[in-house]
């Protein structure tokens, strides 16, 4: 095994022959253990690694005693496959430099390639001689080519270890967490575990992440600040340091292809995970000043992946064991573990992709974020992802009273039992103001192009009119609220219902010429 552990410091492809592996032979826990182990791309790799053979051996059963597989089958299936991985996948390494951020494009000079099969693209790998014991190959290196299923995938720019933890935990939440729940069911204390967790890690992201440290909302004394850092790297979003870098670069570049990191631009795998597999680090962070001055972030920055390991996947194998015994911890581990984790993460990839593409734009048309009602409810308010571009420093997301937003009743109800301060809200006033003109520029664009039909058509002609009508009523409407607000003058809440009013009339008489559009085409 000291050979194999040697390999954990070098870059190679094990991954694609230990799926190939598992597959063949499902009793390898081994195996997967070991190509886990040789698929690190790093040192700093080893907590990811140590979870996937964690995962490895839940998903298969915990290695024979679980799912009661002949331990023999599995030191046999193991054995072998340690040999494969180590004789063949072991060996083949990438030309990455020792630090991926320091990549060279440059290959050892004393390699040289074969041509690539024709019609194949190829990405350039060499084959390097193992140390003893394992020497079964020519003392001199020889190049091999191995077909490109992704044209031009750069692979010096992968983050392989957030890349293989994602892959690994999704398909062992869709795979290993079922065969679990077939073989031993699923008990009241495993269902309570999961719900907690999946409060206490998202809500530490929406509250804590988000609207605490991203967009500074609120003000929170430390024991929320702790709470929230602790769970909120428990649920492996990085760091709260990163996660506030990244998403204070996504408002201000929102929607630009290049400067916005999870732009919905660039389609919506990347600006729902994608990203995250050519996140490099170190990075450079430096919209974050701020928070660079809190020691809690700067502690919970340096810690997180122990943290968040610690606290969101051995914590509930433990509190699993001490209710039931091994079998329960097994549980807990999967279900309120690794399942957990993968729901919380894709409920904030949602936000990054779905909410930049299905929904509605009520205050600002200009950007691909909308709100969303169905998302709002797993992501604990985060759904009114339009209004919250538009008021990012506002600590609610679902300004309406009817609006599902857990978020926003926690922190209120945080100042008042005195642990949060000096929430900021936008005035009503400027709300009003936004979606005045949100459905003017609508209501704009629409009689700019709706008056332009060939076959005369009475109804089609008279609702136009009904258009012209409630659009200058609104533009009156808007002209006067933007006065207001510039000059600071309180308007009543009466009023504002007035505006809010003509806003839905010229709303539903657009419905209403869409409906009529068709019949005249």
């Amino acid at each position: 095994m000291a050979g194999v552990c040697a390999f954990a410091r070098q870059r190679t492809a094990a991954l694609p022959v230990a799926v190939a592996v598992a597959v063949v032979l499902p009793e390898a826990v081994v195996a997967v253990v070991a190509a886990a182990t040789a698929a690190a791309v790093a040192p700093a790799a080893a907590a990811a690694v140590a979870t996937a053979a964690v995962v490895a051996v839940a998903t298969t059963g915990a290695a024979a005693v679980v799912v009661d597989v002949p331990a023999a089958n599995v030191v046999i299936a193991g054995t072998a496959a340690i040999v494969v991985i180590v004789v063949i996948a072991g060996t083949v390494t990438t030309g990455a430099a020792e630090n991926a951020t320091a990549a060279s494009d440059s290959p050892p000079q004393n390699l040289k390639f074969h041509s690539p099969p024709c019609g194949l693209r190829t990405g350039a790998f060499w084959v390097k001689r193992l140390p003893p014991p394992f020497s079964i190959l020519p003392e001199y290196p020889f190049p091999i080519s191995i077909p490109r299923m992704i044209p031009k995938l750069p692979l010096d720019r992968i983050n392989w270890v957030s890349s293989i933890f994602l892959i690994v935990t999704f398909f062992t939440a869709l795979i290993g967490t079922p065969i679990y729940i077939y073989h031993f069911g699923i008990d009241f204390f495993q269902i309570a575990l999961f719900v907690f967790y999946f409060i206490a890690t998202g809500m530490s992201i929406t509250l804590g992440y988000h609207r605490l440290f991203a967009h500074k909302a609120f003000k929170a004394g430390k024991t929320v600040k702790l709470t929230t850092l602790l769970f909120g790297a428990s649920a492996f979003e990085d760091s709260a340091l990163d996660w506030a870098s990244d998403h204070r670069e996504h408002h201000k570049h929102v929607d630009h292809e290049d400067d916005d990191p999870y732009s919905i631009s660039r389609g919506f795998f990347w600006a729902h995970m994608g990203w995250i597999f050519f996140k490099l680090y170190p990075r450079p962070l430096a919209n974050v000043a701020d928070l660079k001055k809190d020691p809690l972030v700067m502690w919970q920055h340096k810690h997180h992946q122990h943290i968040g390991f610690a606290v969101g996947l051995i914590l509930p194998a433990v509190l699993g064991f001490l209710y039931g015994g091994w079998v329960s911890a097994l549980g807990a581990f999967l279900i309120a573990g690794v399942t957990r984790l993968v729901c919380v993460q894709h409920c904030t990839f949602f936000i990054n992709s779905l909410c930049h593409t299905i929904g509605n734009r009520p205050y600002d048309s200009g950007t691909s974020a909308r709100d969303s009602w169905i998302m709002a409810i797993p992501t604990f308010g985060e759904g009114y992802h339009n209004y919250h571009h538009s008021f990012q420093h506002d600590y609610r997301n679902g300004v309406k009273l009817w609006q599902w937003d857990p978020t926003k009743w926690a922190i209120w109800t945080l100042s008042k039992l005195g642990l949060a301060t000096e929430l900021r809200r936008v005035p009503e006033e400027k709300i009003v103001l936004a979606e005045l003109r949100a459905m003017k520029m609508r209501a704009e664009a629409q009689i700019a192009t709706g008056n332009s039909w060939r076959i005369p058509c009475p109804t089609r002609e008279e609702a136009y009119a009904t258009l012209v009508e409630l659009s200058d009523q609104l533009s009156d409407s808007y002209v006067e609220l933007e006065k207001a607000v510039s000059e600071q003058i309180k308007i009543s809440r009466e009023k504002l219902q007035d505006w809010r009013h003509v806003a839905a009339e010229v709303g539903d008489q657009l419905t209403r010429m869409r409906t009529l559009k068709p019949a005249m085409a």
